[in-house]
């Protein structure tokens, strides 16, 4: 939804791999509030890149509407 997602945003965090943490960063390039898709790269400590696209679920975009489920 629109509040978790935006064009250009960009979050930083850390994924684990082989029991470690990882720093990475996640930016948002594309955003779809109706059809609730979204693209993205995810950039991990080293430089390489992965894009990402998908479909944020519907039952969440409900919730966070309606307040329950």
């Amino acid at each position: 939804p629109g509040g978790v997602f935006a064009k250009n945003s960009l979050w930083r965090g850390s994924y684990e791999y082989l029991g470690k943490k990882q720093p990475a960063m996640l930016s948002i390039t594309a955003f779809e509030a109706f059809s609730n898709r979204v693209n993205g790269t995810l950039i991990d400590h080293s430089g390489v890149e992965l894009k990402l696209a998908g479909m944020y679920p519907l039952i969440y975009r409900e919730v966070l509407q309606n307040g329950s489920l």
